[in-house]
């Protein structure tokens, strides 16, 4: 029997934030309009979902992905 494939959305972990650091590549912008309302959002209700990152060894740190570089900054 092979080894069983678990993905990697099952393998959740708490990182500080001091560990995140922005990709400082995002072809993604956020409207102005849509960005105060996420914004209220998130100061209202807090996160309601997690945030994707991926690990660099070298260097320590999380990189975020694209999507939620919007609202990081």
């Amino acid at each position: 029997m092979g080894d069983i494939f678990i993905s990697p959305a099952y393998q959740i972990k708490r990182v500080l934030i001091e560990k995140i650091r922005a990709n400082t590549y995002n072809p993604n912008r956020t409207a102005p309009p849509e960005f105060r309302l996420l914004e209220r959002s998130i100061l209202e209700d807090g996160y309601t979902m997690p945030i994707v990152c991926y690990y660099i060894r070298k260097r320590i740190f999380m990189r975020l992905l694209m999507d939620f570089i919007a609202i990081w900054s």
